[in-house]
């Protein structure tokens, strides 16, 4: 995959940038919040009721300005489904900003496998607006990972299978 054809990542997105986010819910007001929070202008707890509610129900606390909190506050601003992680087959793991273990990507759940949203992308510890169906398939694409097709399951066959031809000549 070329460069100038891969989803574009952000350190610190700009409205611009977050544009494919907007929608009937989505206002311009909310997206200058999301990008508040992405950028450290606003606490997430402070954008986010949802965000202050984890945080505190945490006993290990997340970092307060981390990619965890942060993208849990722009999935409340949203109003999606909850965030959701994404491993790739025969993937490993990756760290971000302190964080073990991380996935290739976290993302905020619309409950659609391809609308924009918003993606952390663990690899590169950068942000992304796309779908997280968009991002997988570059990822494997790059990665030289594979996903499930009926190729694949049809490798291992003979096509000169002895009973296939038993059974076709009863």
């Amino acid at each position: 995959m070329t460069e100038e054809n891969r989803i574009p990542r952000f350190l610190y997105p700009s409205l611009e940038d977050l544009a494919g986010l907007k929608s009937d819910k989505v206002t311009d007001e909310t997206l200058e919040k999301i990008r508040a929070v992405l950028c450290d202008e606003i606490d997430p707890r402070e954008a986010s009721p949802a965000a202050a509610q984890w945080y505190d129900r945490c006993y290990n606390k997340p970092k307060k300005h981390g990619h965890e909190m942060k993208l849990c506050a722009v999935d409340d601003l949203l109003g999606n489904h909850g965030t959701e992680s994404i491993e790739a087959e025969g993937d490993g793991y990756y760290n971000d900003e302190g964080v073990h273990m991380c996935p290739a990507f976290t993302y905020s759940n619309t409950g659609d496998t391809y609308a924009a949203t918003l993606l952390r992308d663990h690899v590169e510890s950068e942000w992304l607006v796309a779908s997280w169906g968009d991002a997988l398939d570059e990822y494997e694409q790059e990665n030289e990972l594979g996903s499930y097709s009926k190729d694949t399951e049809d490798e291992g066959e003979d096509e000169d299978d002895p009973e296939e031809e038993e059974t076709s000549e009863d």
